[in-house]
């Protein structure tokens, strides 16, 4: 599985490159980096390279992944793996609902300046209109239900928006249930061997997302008609 990261290969030299993760052993965690925060010695580090008492020797020929204070959530399958399908859900829903109530009250504080560094400005007023439409509590749920659609960013869109947080949490998150017992589900099932059961669930989840992905402009579309009806 290939994802990016910056890394530091030197003095002042801070790359972002795509690097390949390594596989996921019985004693390992995956996790979803949702967001990295950078201290001053994350910055000293950066100016000083090698020459920093804290970064080895070799880091040009083995460049260090950069950030400070890591917030994400475990990979559903692997919660289901390790912890069993009844923990793997609480332990999910509890972490997707601190991770998006900090993320809401984020782009609340921070304002509409702070989301458009990091969403185009398209992206923002297309879902800012969805979510401030008289059935954006619907398109809400529709939009967290729907696969393909990526979910992250809409909680901090949903933050400079006029929705009410209780029922934000509350829709995004029952919309997330069909997806995470799926997930969980397939990971529990892996850990207890049962592969064929596994399988299945996998394959009808790759069926879905990639027709949610085709279809995703006339899902969007479609969700947009719903916005404009009293």
């Amino acid at each position: 599985m290939n994802t990016k990261a910056v890394r530091l290969h030197g003095k002042n030299d801070l790359r972002l490159d795509e690097i390949t993760l390594p596989e996921v052993g019985p004693d390992d965690v995956q996790v979803k980096i949702i967001c990295d925060s950078v201290c001053m010695s994350t910055y000293k580090r950066a100016i000083l390279g090698e020459n920093h008492k804290r970064v080895h020797d070799d880091v040009a020929e083995h460049p260090a992944i950069m950030g400070h204070e890591f917030a994400g959530e475990i990979v559903q399958v692997a919660a289901g793996l390790i912890f069993g399908p009844v923990k793997a859900f609480i332990y999910v829903i509890l972490g997707c609902l601190i991770g998006q109530t900090l993320t809401f009250y984020l782009g609340k504080l921070l304002g509409r300046d702070f989301v458009k560094a990091f969403i185009s400005q398209d992206k923002l007023e297309h879902y800012t209109g969805l979510l401030n439409s008289r059935k954006g509590y619907t398109v809400c749920f529709l939009l967290y239900l729907i696969p393909g659609i990526p979910k992250d960013f809409l909680c901090y869109i949903a933050g400079i928006s006029g929705m009410d947080i209780k029922y934000f949490l509350l829709l995004s998150m029952l919309g997330r249930i069909p997806g995470l017992i799926g997930s969980i589900a397939m990971g529990s099932l892996i850990g207890e061997d049962r592969l064929v059961p596994a399988i299945i669930i996998f394959a009808a989840a790759c069926v879905v997302a990639v027709l949610g992905v085709i279809y995703r402009d006339k899902i969007h579309t479609k969700l947009e008609e719903i916005s404009e009806k009293i």
